[in-house]
């Protein structure tokens, strides 16, 4: 049995001497103006006891500025020190603090992170826990077994719930641990009396398994939101031959049979993400709610979906106009967006300025847009400065005013994109 170390803070050394809150106030004031090389400078200029007497110190600001700007050369040699005195630490920074140890020394981080799974206590140090997740789950197969002993210890009503808010659940999806698919079936049976939190979750697991890939949350906007698309209106991001029309027919249902669901997943090309559903599909109990049914089948159909995301796009057919269409889906992300960007920079001419900003006054309100913006500043027409003057300064929807402001500096309408917004801000 382990003996379990005292968990409490230490005296704040140097944290609050004249010396930190300068340094704190000039790494602040470099990362403010873009020169974060200049912050991880003035920390070399201090040996490695005042720096490790930073980096543990009660002052969490301090604490955290300092791990956030010390370069991995300089916090190397610190790690043997640092991990002496982690048990001892606040625990907020102490959570922060493993995470970037396991970065800079995953063999040396592995021991205390499979130490702390086993003898911390779960519900009080949640932040040292949650630190111990995000370690184990970004040193790969050496973190696994520190994420298995934390889901042993967790057992009975609220763990599902816990495992996910403490990060448990997404750990062991990205570590590709054999019990993700039964704890994502879990949480999800736990979670959906709120359908909202339980939608988040799922979400978090499809973006783990399909990366940049859009489907489930194509599939909740639809579900939820009463509008979106349906795969068979986006062929573009399909393989052809795909058989979206049925899948898309699946969810409108409202329910099909696990069978059903198991033979378009075997459809698929069989791959991780196939076998997680299959596996997630068997771990649902027969009694869970209408809810999590209705979710884990929308999970299972953008899974399926996914099996047949297009690699390559082929965008040869499409003229102009078809390629702004998809351009400006709202949709992200667009896993398609640089073939089209490239397809429509290459097919363009100054004569199309005027389409193109109907385009943009179209879908102004669509995710899309600022894509097509970021396009409008690569084409430099003279037709796009007014429009996207007007974006800056009238439109609400923060990523279209920074993408204006970006394609205005590459106009040369205005000196400094930053400059501009601050002076020009509409939110």
């Amino acid at each position: 049995m382990d003996p379990v170390p005292r968990v409490g803070n230490r005296n704040p050394g140097f944290s609050l001497t004249p010396v930190g809150d300068w340094v704190l106030e000039l790494m602040t004031l470099a990362r403010r103006i873009g020169c974060p090389e200049r912050a991880a400078g003035l920390l070399a200029m201090f040996d490695d006891e005042v720096v490790s007497s930073w980096l543990t110190s009660e002052d969490r600001v301090l604490a955290e500025i300092v791990l956030r700007e010390i370069s991995d050369a300089q916090l190397l040699p610190l790690v043997p020190r640092l991990l002496g005195e982690w048990y001892q630490l606040d625990d907020v920074t102490a959570g922060k603090l493993i995470v970037r140890l396991a970065k800079v020394a995953p063999a040396q981080t592995s021991t205390i992170l499979q130490h702390a799974a086993r003898t911390l206590d779960i519900g009080k140090d949640a932040h040292r826990v949650q630190g111990v997740v995000k370690a184990a789950e970004s040193i790969g197969s050496r973190g696994v077994p520190a994420v298995s002993a934390l889901v042993e210890r967790l057992k009975g009503k609220g763990a599902p719930t816990l495992m996910y808010y403490s990060g448990i659940v997404r750990a062991a999806v990205k570590l590709r641990m054999p019990e993700a698919p039964s704890l994502t079936a879990a949480a999800l049976i736990e979670l959906a009396a709120d359908k909202a939190h339980a939608a988040v979750m799922l979400e978090e697991v499809f973006q783990e398994l399909a990366p940049d890939l859009p489907f489930f949350r194509m599939q909740l906007e639809l579900e939820f939101l009463d509008h979106g698309y349906y795969f068979r209106r986006v062929p573009e991001l399909f393989m052809p031959g795909a058989p979206v029309e049925y899948i898309d027919e699946l969810a409108e249902r409202g329910a099909c049979s696990y069978m059903t669901l198991l033979f378009i997943l075997e459809m698929g090309h069989e791959n991780h993400l196939g076998s997680f559903a299959r596996e997630m599909l068997y771990s649902m109990p027969k009694g869970a709610s209408n809810a999590a049914l209705r979710l884990g089948l929308l999970f299972v159909i953008a899974c399926a979906a996914a099996q047949y995301a297009a690699t390559s796009f082929q965008l040869h057919n499409h003229d102009l106009q078809g390629l702004l269409d998809v351009l400006t889906l709202d949709i992200d992300p667009l896993p398609c967006a640089e073939a089209v960007e490239k397809a429509i920079l290459a097919k363009a001419r100054p004569v199309d300025a005027g389409k193109i900003v109907e385009e943009w006054d179209r879908a102004r309100s669509f995710r899309g847009a600022s894509r097509l913006i970021r396009v409008m500043g690569k084409l430099g027409y003279p037709e796009f400065v007014d429009p996207l003057l007007r974006c800056v300064t009238e439109d609400e929807y923060q990523p279209n005013v920074l993408a204006a402001a970006e394609a205005l500096a590459n106009l040369g309408s205005i000196p400094e994109p930053c400059d501009f917004i601050e002076e020009n801000l509409p939110f």
